[in-house]
């Protein structure tokens, strides 16, 4: 009846009550617990006994914990971790891209996902994206047990092969709200769409000139009108928000310009910054220091990363604001986590991911 909270928790009382809550409820299996091969034909109805909470999942890519990105966060923390729960060793155990994003949907390591039927390493140099489609994973079973899913921003890397191709595959969104190519397209005019009822996609064409058009103001725009259209058709759903930052090229939103042109700040100095490490990885040995030009290119990203980070901090408090607006709230769980992290100038490694050192592997989770 009772929950043992891990130490790096930290829960207000009102959440804590809602966990025990929780914890107490009466157990019976549901679709969401059986497996696809003994699922019987009535196991993906709606459940009527059962009040399914709202779920919404804020993806970043490329958002840090250790340079700084969680106090720039400032709506944020305040929203979902002073008011809800804070992970402090929250890890990816594959900090790239798609394997990451993979890994998430699917609730496997990525060394065990491929697709059926297939024996081999996977297709597509370790980039598959097709266990996605799985019924175990997450869009297809809560689409199964009656969840509205909405997909608003970058899900994949290569989502325009299921979203934009002449054989997309999208029976399992309810909504769609995105670009072909989100990968650091911060200003992007050609849309790829599916309002709720259709039975396929279309492409849409926006005003890119419009301060409406950075793509982080789309998401929030978009995804918040999908939650007012499932709240009013009492359907519970899943919204899903892939953020194009703090991705390269980091340009940071038009109405925050002013204020991030004003900083100073620069790459945090820690005693891994541009040290040498000859005892480490062979290219991490043998690769040479930042020289100084380079190091005004690194401070400079650091800036515009910051930067881009405050407007997912407004576009996390639009989506708060909104669900307070319509009632549902205290009936919502709002999740907020990166793909993996980053590096800037530590282990003489200028901008990246994808080494297994803590500034790339450690990423936020509220």
């Amino acid at each position: 009846g009772t929950i043992k909270l891990p130490v790096s928790l930290h829960l207000p009382r009102k959440t804590k009550r809602r966990l025990v809550m929780i914890a107490k409820r009466p157990y019976s299996p549901t679709a969401t617990h059986l497996h696809p091969a003994i699922r019987n034909s009535q196991a993906a109805a709606p459940m009527s006994n059962v009040t399914r909470p709202n779920l919404v999942y804020i993806l970043n890519d490329d958002t840090d914990v250790l340079l700084g990105a969680a106090s720039t966060l400032r709506q944020t923390r305040a929203l979902l971790g002073d008011a809800g729960a804070t992970f402090t060793e929250f890890r990816t155990l594959s900090p790239k891209c798609t394997p990451s994003r993979t890994g998430q949907l699917v609730g496997r390591h990525y060394h065990n996902v491929r697709p059926r039927g297939v024996t081999g390493p996977p297709p597509g140099g370790g980039l598959n994206q097709s266990t996605m489609f799985e019924p175990t994973a997450l869009f297809p079973m809560l689409a199964a047990i009656g969840y509205w899913t909405s997909i608003v921003g970058k899900v994949h890397n290569g989502q325009q092969s299921f979203l934009c191709s002449d054989h997309n595959h999208t029976d399992v969104f309810t909504h769609i709200g995105t670009q072909c190519k989100p990968c650091g397209n911060y200003w992007g005019d050609e849309y790829v769409v599916k309002d709720i009822g259709d039975a396929t996609t279309r492409l849409e064409t926006i005003n890119g000139s419009d301060w409406s058009a950075y793509s982080h103001g789309q998401f929030a725009n978009r995804t918040t009108a999908f939650m007012r259209a499932a709240v009013r058709a009492k359907q519970p759903f899943f919204a899903h928000i892939g953020t194009t930052g703090p991705h390269l090229p980091a340009i940071p939103a038009p109405w925050h310009l002013e204020e991030v042109s004003r900083w100073t700040i620069g790459a945090p100095r820690a005693p891994s910054f541009n040290f040498d490490a000859p005892s480490h990885h062979p290219t991490i040995a043998v690769a040479p220091r930042i020289d100084d030009d380079k190091l005004v290119y690194v401070d400079a990203l650091m800036r515009d990363r910051l930067g881009v980070l405050l407007s997912i901090d407004d576009l996390v408090a639009s989506v708060v604001g909104t669900l307070d607006d319509l009632g549902v709230l205290d009936s919502s769980y709002i999740f907020y986590s990166s793909d993996h992290g980053y590096h800037l100038g530590e282990w003489k490694l200028p901008m990246e991911k994808m080494w297994p050192y803590e500034t790339d592997t450690r990423i936020p989770f509220w």
